[in-house]
């Protein structure tokens, strides 16, 4: 009987522990839900940003989580051109469009693996509404980001 019950805090310690050591930023990757919300919720550690005019660049040595970088409310439905260029050294990251109904396009998702060496470009179909780009990074993600769209507002990572 007594071993039974020397069980019990060695599980209950083993199961705060394993709980402890979850990084919760790293489960929003995959969680569309909370991407979509309005909340943001990041490790972001030595970003250096510059936002001119239409087009904002990012050296980002970690980002774990999501981070609103561009907001626009459209007075109608209609379509704009992104110019992107994502560079992933670590991690995995992927930049997504949320429309005013909290729906989501992945507009791209890219690993070191992946990454590409051009600029690329897609359309964003923006529905009337506040429309909204968000960085997401799974754990450890180390990226550079250089995007420009003729509308809207870019906003600062943190």
């Amino acid at each position: 009987m007594k071993k039974g019950k020397s069980l019990i805090p060695a599980a209950l310690l083993i199961g705060c522990l394993t709980a402890c050591a979850t990084n919760p930023m790293t489960a929003v990757y995959n969680d569309d839900a909370k991407i979509a919300s309005q909340s943001n919720t990041y490790n972001l550690i030595n970003c250096e940003q510059d936002i001119e005019g239409q087009n904002y660049k990012a050296n980002i040595e970690k980002i774990e989580g999501m981070d609103t970088v561009w907001t626009y409310e459209a007075t109608e439905d209609e379509t704009v051109e992104l110019t992107y260029f994502v560079s992933v050294y670590s991690g995995k990251v992927k930049l997504v469009l949320i429309a005013p109904d909290n729906s989501l396009t992945v507009i791209t998702e890219m690993t070191p693996e992946t990454k590409s060496e051009d600029v690329q470009t897609c359309m964003l179909d923006l529905q009337q509404g506040e429309n909204r780009i968000k960085i997401v990074g799974a754990e450890n993600t180390k990226v550079d980001v250089d995007l420009t769209i003729p509308k809207g507002n870019f906003c600062e990572l943190g």
